[in-house]
């Protein structure tokens, strides 16, 4: 279900509307803007929920690829970390308000609108977090990363918050 949600309402959205979205006039020499979600989760993966990490990894690979192909239009990819809405709704963490804010979906929402607005290919909310992890990716081996996600009991959090529902 994560694929069919996650990755493949991407693709059938854009090729149903790709078509008529080049078609439109442009403006500063772009057709128009197709927004991918994502997750900071596909770009740095956890313990428990490899399919909805390879989901969102998929959709950073789709909307990366098609920016290759389709230079006209505008392909904005959005890395949000946890968004209070019902999918992270009562999620309990011990370092939750240090290093897992949970952020609120109205300011989500005005910061994907002023990336559109600005062009921006990625919008990392909050900018800091997202941009730190994937520099900590690329800078250490994985059992470094997995002795970090024990250490903060990451797996433990989402497997505990996605089992119950």
């Amino acid at each position: 279900m994560a694929v069919d949600v996650n990755l493949m309402s991407h693709i059938w959205t854009i090729r149903t509307f790709l078509p008529h979205l080049k078609k439109s006039p442009a403006y500063n020499g772009l057709t128009g803007t197709v927004v991918g979600m994502s997750s900071i989760l596909g770009a740095v993966g956890t313990g428990g929920l490899q399919t909805y990490c390879a989901s969102k990894a998929a959709v950073i690979g789709l909307m990366e690829s098609l920016y290759m192909q389709h230079t006209d239009v505008h392909w904005c990819i959005v890395t949000p970390f946890l968004i209070n809405t019902d999918l992270f709704k009562g999620m309990k963490h011990r370092y939750m308000n240090y290093f897992y804010p949970i952020l609120d979906k109205d300011v989500v929402a005005r910061k994907i609108v002023d990336g559109i607005q600005y062009q921006s290919s990625y919008i990392s909310i909050p900018w800091l977090w997202n941009y730190a992890f994937c520099i900590i990716k690329n800078a250490f081996p994985l059992p470094v990363l997995k002795f970090a996600e024990d250490l903060f009991d990451v797996r433990l959090a989402y497997r505990n918050h996605f089992l119950r529902r």
